[in-house]
């Protein structure tokens, strides 16, 4: 996670979003690093899951890999004390 609060991929991997034990830890350790938001980049098609987990759609970009745009989201979530 860099000091803007975003996941990185190599921590997302380390941490797979799909458990809900690592989300909370995430979360924890996030909290404990006194930021109060998570932000990450995610691909249309992983928006509805990111919106399961709490995370809202902060603005919409479209990224360029290998000469082929992908349409992405820049999603965050608001981090409220405890859990």
């Amino acid at each position: 996670m860099d000091e803007s609060g975003r996941v990185s991929a190599d921590y997302s991997e380390k941490f797979p979003w799909n458990k809900v034990s690592d989300n909370t830890r995430i979360e924890r350790e996030v909290r404990g690093r006194g930021d109060k938001r998570l932000q990450t980049n995610v691909s249309i098609t992983a928006e509805p899951f990111f919106r399961r987990m709490g995370f809202r759609v902060g603005r919409r970009q479209i990224k360029i890999y290998r000469n082929r745009a992908f349409k992405q989201a820049v999603m965050e979530k608001r981090l409220t004390r405890g859990v």
